[in-house]
């Protein structure tokens, strides 16, 4: 299965303070500092978030950043693909290497919402959907059952197998009108 790495990060703000937003009169108070901050309810908060309809070189360069800062604090990695558009990947799983995980959390790209079955309530049809294209195009892929991914059927794939499995995602899971 090929590794997407889509990006796109968000800044978003509370709204606190726009001119507008409320009659209420507000006293401000200091802001806290870093090492004073509590933990945030969201364990993701931070991480990038890669856009489904992100190029593979944005997909690439976000996930060689969390790669490289696993690589730097010991996690054996290899690299994949033509000079200047090499991936790089964990040689082993990044899980096995607890304390470097964590230091890297914050790099490691959130996939696209669209192919989060947590946040897409139409996560199985939309993954029913990428498994048929892929399948229409030549791309002989069977999905597994719980939908989290897909094996190929075949090891005769076609050359341009990445180009339909990117193309195909994009269908399948960009909101439907």
């Amino acid at each position: 299965m090929a590794i997407s790495a889509l990006t796109a990060c968000g800044g978003g703000s509370s709204g606190a303070g726009k001119a507008g937003d409320t009659d209420v009169a507000s006293i401000s108070s200091p802001a806290a500092s870093a090492g004073s901050a509590g933990p945030s309810a969201d364990p993701d908060a931070g991480r990038p978030q890669l856009r489904l309809d992100g190029s593979e070189e944005e997909h690439r360069k976000l996930n060689n950043a969390w790669v490289s800062c696993l690589q730097d604090h010991g996690v054996k990695t290899y690299t994949k693909g033509s000079a200047g558009a090499e991936w790089i990947f964990p040689g082993v799983n990044a899980s096995d290497f607890p304390a470097s995980a964590k230091v890297c959390a914050l790099k490691q790209p959130l996939q696209p919402v669209e192919t989060d079955p947590k946040k897409n309530p139409h996560y199985a049809d939309d993954f029913r959907e990428w498994i048929r294209c892929m399948n229409s195009k030549g791309l002989k892929v069977v999905g597994l059952p719980d939908n989290a991914g897909w094996n190929y059927a075949s090891n005769n794939q076609p050359a341009n197998s990445d180009d339909i499995e990117s193309s195909c995602r994009l269908e399948a899971f960009r909101a439907k009108k």
